[in-house]
């Protein structure tokens, strides 16, 4: 392939990336920003309205489990096509219902199959294309999605009714995710020096469970902090910065350790770092509003560090042979499960006893728990399944 061809591939491929992750966060979103007025005029309860979101949540870990073995079969292209239309399906059908359980199964099982295509297909998407020094930069500009997503379907989204906003955005997913499988291309082919790991191999390593333990522990310490104290907005409007610059700091990790395996396992220990700091601040600081501004922006770095660093170290370690299984597998537990957790312990715990401090310092366990997994977590592939590439990249010449 020409080096113009894959350049154009590559941020093609980005581009792909940026509008599923858009879709992606746009799905909760909507559902936050709609669910007032959806309440307010179909007088469902708060608890009939949190089971649409469970049942989407759990469709979607389902979904990326099944959709990785898709995406490595065919690319991303098939996987975003289909959640253009389950996506668009979702928020149409959830208009045309007149009981909660009727919208929790019409709009959160067809939303949560499409999230989940969409989570995977950009992981993989972007890992296909840029690699080493080039991952996080890449991995970086596509992320940005998310945070645009927050700031600019909220602003959208508050001046419509329940139903309009849905439908609105239920034909923004078709457009965009329609042009985000026109983007997508094929993973070119693996290199010789790459690791190999199948999926049945790395399901059964250390450095797959050393990651899934350092991300839900991560995830579960986020959702209670969610729960609490965070301001969403001003989350999103930093990260718009943090983001980026996470990028570039990763690859320049990569470049100043000469492993890239090593750099990524550094951004998820620095990720939790992030976590940490925002804690200790909430527990020390007496100033809400200085609190308030500290915590959004650590909190923007954390998001900026820790997704990035799990996917890069993952496929840094195991290859691209099976990471869209891998990562379906990751989603499955850490999207899937752990926020779930992390709402519970934030929001929910019945034990009065539980105020925010408590919760706050259930938090910083998790945060801790996540760096100390990170830290033990091994930085260069065994040899012999780089080698193992190499023989039968030589025996196919």
């Amino acid at each position: 392939m020409e080096q113009s061809t894959y350049r154009r591939y590559s941020w093609q491929s980005i581009g792909a990336a940026w509008l599923a992750l858009f879709c992606f966060i746009g799905f909760g979103v909507t559902f936050v920003a709609l669910r007032g007025p959806l309440a307010a005029e179909m007088r469902w309860t708060e608890g009939e309205l949190s089971m649409a979101f469970a049942i989407m949540m759990a469709s979607c870990a389902l979904s990326a489990l099944l959709g990785g073995v898709a995406v490595d079969a065919y690319g991303a292209r098939p996987a975003f096509a289909a959640a253009a239309v389950m996506g668009f399906l979702g928020c149409l059908l959830g208009t045309l219902t007149t009981s909660a359980s009727a919208y929790a199964m019409a709009f959160g099982i067809p939303a949560g199959v499409a999230t989940g295509l969409m989570w995977v297909g950009a992981a993989v998407s972007v890992r296909d294309w840029l690699r080493g020094r080039q991952f996080g930069a890449a991995w970086g500009i596509a992320f940005l999605g998310a945070p645009v997503a927050q700031l600019f379907l909220s602003s959208l989204l508050e001046t419509m009714g329940w139903a309009t906003g849905m439908r609105v955005f239920g034909f923004l997913v078709l457009a965009l995710m329609g042009a985000a499988a026109a983007l997508a291309h094929k993973a070119p082919p693996r290199e010789e020096a790459e690791a190999d790991w199948t999926f049945r191999e790395t399901v059964m390593s250390y450095p797959f469970w050393g990651l899934v333990i350092a991300l839900f522990a991560s995830v579960v310490a986020e959702f209670v902090i969610w729960a609490q104290v965070v301001n969403f907005a001003l989350v999103a409007f930093v990260s718009l910065f943090t983001i980026p610059l996470a990028g570039v700091a990763s690859d320049y990790l990569v470049k100043r350790f000469g492993r890239e395996p090593e750099a990524r396992k550094a951004m998820l220990v620095i990720g939790a770092g992030f976590g940490i700091l925002a804690c200790v601040l909430f527990l020390f600081t007496d100033d809400r509003l200085a609190f308030t501004i500290a915590s959004a922006v650590a909190f923007a770095l954390y998001w900026a560090v820790e997704v990035g660093g799990a996917i890069g170290y993952a496929a840094s370690v195991f290859g691209r042979r099976a990471l869209g299984r891998i990562w379906g597998l990751v989603a499955l537990l850490c999207v899937g499960i752990a926020p779930g957790v992390g709402a519970f312990f934030g929001t929910y715990m019945p034990d009065a006893s539980w105020d925010i401090s408590t919760r706050v310092l259930y938090a910083l366990g998790g945060f801790v728990t996540s760096a100390l997994a990170a830290a033990t977590l091994p930085v260069v592939a065994p040899e012999h399944r780089v080698k193992r590439t190499m023989e039968s990249a030589a025996a196919m010449r």
